[in-house]
């Protein structure tokens, strides 16, 4: 039950964040610093999403779910700051997300 509120709050932090980020990009504001900013709340919120789209579907006990959100968001955030649009930001959540419903 926990899981489910928790995902849903984020991917309606994840709508609202890419639906601002797109919102400054098409009206092209000389505001770079924020379009950065927003680009890389995008980023981070959607990578994130998945991820944690990936641990509910896995079905885990909530102290383990925890844990693996908080070493998510850490994960995420440090290969999202190093290159917003690398595979690797990808492939990483996607195969710990199919390697823990196996184990």
């Amino acid at each position: 039950m926990y899981t489910h509120i928790l995902q849903s709050k984020m991917d309606k932090l994840l709508k609202f964040t890419s639906s601002i980020h797109h919102i400054y990009e098409i009206m092209k504001k000389q505001i770079t610093y924020l379009i950065q900013i927003l680009q890389y709340m995008d980023f981070f919120s959607s990578i994130l999403a998945f991820w944690m789209t990936l641990i509910a579907m896995a079905e885990l006990p909530n102290t383990i779910v925890s844990l693996c959100h908080m070493t998510g968001v850490f994960i995420i955030t440090f290969g999202v700051q190093i290159n917003r649009m690398c595979l690797i930001n990808i492939l990483i959540p996607l195969s710990l997300g199919i390697i823990i419903p196996v184990i």
